[in-house]
């Protein structure tokens, strides 16, 4: 009697657990090599069947191809004697997949030993733990050939990696602000200035993230002590960890100037004539267009000139002395 007691009190105890939880409970006996459903419910009825079922069956037809391994060699520890273990399991349930977290517990009862399944859903955990992965990948793939790599926890605002072509120049940084001022050794203008502070600042970085948006560039010119003109790319990439929540940031500042040169050598080509450097019709109604935006109201005048027995030279000369004078022209002229 004392015996069904405790039975009745321990189901009893299981079937709350179960409510509180959001936990599917269930049990395996080794010997018929069955799982068989306790208490419980969710997408995890997949895994314990009302009516009992052999693993192999339950993984053929219920378990995603890349789980059915590790679901199978949980119940091989089992029968092996193992007193417990788990492992992540993802499943099709009501047409969608849906990750499960199943243990085992190892149990003697009266008529040999069984074990004491439970089943949680953590889609949402595992589907985090992969984009970590995927993000750890992604970033660490922009290593390669980057002047500075940092990763930061962007919600305790510390510095947990950096590295560097060079350490030695690098000094001791803790923040995300002391990062970013490695990134821009030169002079910035007050408007480069304003986008780099804005594309950092921590705020920002937060409602993207929580706005689906994990990745995004800047690039920006500056002036290096040197007088030199350098471009440089700043990339960023963010995750938000899945057990402890924290947002990470990581940061990669690249040289961008020779991308930047080739931009800019193929602008001036589309603006100015190749002979004389002057601007040509699509340089002139650009930098008009400029003008009258930063100062509509002004008074603006302009004038054309010719060259006065140009076709003689060219016809006496040759146009080869003809390119030479539109040359020079151009040069006094700028």
């Amino acid at each position: 009697m004392q015996e069904e007691q405790t039975a009745e009190r321990t189901q009893r105890e299981l079937q709350s657990i179960a409510r509180q939880c959001g936990l599917l409970i269930g049990r395996y006996d080794p010997a018929a090599d069955r799982i068989s459903r306790m208490y419980g419910g969710g997408a995890g009825l997949a895994l314990f069947p009302a009516a009992p079922a052999a693993p192999a069956q339950l993984a053929a037809q219920r378990v995603l191809p890349e789980s059915r391994a590790c679901f199978l060699r949980l119940f091989a520890e089992i029968r092996s004697g193992k007193p417990e273990g788990g492992c992540n399991v993802q499943l099709q349930a009501y047409g969608s997949p849906r990750w499960n977290r199943l243990e085992y517990t190892r149990m003697d009862g009266q008529n040999g030993p069984w074990a004491l399944l439970t089943a949680q859903d953590n889609t949402e955990q595992q589907e985090q733990v992969q984009a970590a992965e995927k993000w750890h990948a992604r970033m660490s793939s922009l290593l390669e050939g980057s002047l500075l790599y940092a990763e930061i926890n962007l919600t305790a605002d510390t510095v947990e990696q950096i590295r560097a072509k060079n350490l030695r120049e690098i000094p001791l940084v803790a923040t995300l602000r002391q990062t970013v001022a490695l990134g821009a050794p030169g002079r910035l203008d007050a408007e480069t200035r304003r986008l780099y502070r804005r594309f950092f600042d921590p705020a920002r970085l937060l409602r993207a993230i929580e706005d689906g948006k994990t990745s995004d560039t800047l690039d920006y010119g500056m002036e290096l002590p040197s007088g030199e003109r350098s471009w440089r790319r700043a990339s960023i990439g963010m995750v938000r960890y899945p057990h402890s929540g924290d947002v990470m940031l990581a940061v990669v500042f690249s040289e961008a100037s020779d991308q930047h040169k080739v931009l800019e050598q193929l602008t001036h080509c589309a603006f100015h004539d190749p002979l004389t450097g002057a601007l040509n019709r699509a340089g002139v109604s650009d930098r008009a267009a400029r003008v009258f935006d930063d100062a509509p109201d002004k008074l603006y005048a302009m004038f054309s000139l010719d060259l006065d027995d140009f076709k003689q030279i060219n016809d006496r000369m040759g146009h080869q002395s003809g390119d030479l004078v539109l040359r020079q022209a151009g040069a006094v002229l700028r």
